[in-house]
């Protein structure tokens, strides 16, 4: 008994700890486009982290814009500071596709769950669980390229 009792809250312990757990995402459609805040390729320049708010502000070098101010070379977007808060886990000097899908009081905030993808990511081959995550990057890969098109459309 004492062994089922362990094994149960260890079980909740382990689905407690992954808090971010993100679903597929569909097709961009239109409405969601229209509904964006900021859209655009860019490498990262700075981080700074805000830990009494749990958030990173990242400001970004714009390289293309596909829906936002393009009178603008640089923007500053938020995400939480930890991946289990679901915050985005990115470094200086990194390429994204960064889609905001909601503004509030004039700051973009982005998610692990949304539509950004890190486009220039490497993965250590040696690493025997690099696998699954090198699957689910292609298919992040795979939307974002399926994103532009269809942006170019609307």
């Amino acid at each position: 008994m004492k062994l089922f009792v362990t094994i149960i809250l260890l079980f909740q312990l382990r689905t407690s700890l992954v808090a971010c757990n993100c679903a597929d995402l569909k097709p961009l459609k239109r409405q969601e486009f229209k509904k964006a805040g900021l859209v655009f390729i860019g490498k990262v320049l700075r981080i700074d982290y805000n830990e009494q708010e749990n958030k990173k502000n990242i400001t970004f070098e714009v390289k293309e814009w596909l829906k936002g101010n393009e009178r603008t070379s640089k923007v500053i977007i938020s995400t939480a500071s930890y991946s289990a808060s679901c915050g985005l886990s990115i470094t200086e000097g990194e390429s994204w596709y960064i889609f905001v899908d909601q503004e509030d009081n004039n700051s973009f905030y982005v998610g692990r769950c949304g539509r950004s993808v890190q486009l220039d990511r490497k993965f250590d081959l040696s690493d025997k669980h690099v696998s699954i995550e090198k699957r689910k990057w292609k298919k992040r890969i795979k939307r974002y390229k399926q994103d532009k098109i269809l942006i170019s459309i609307f």
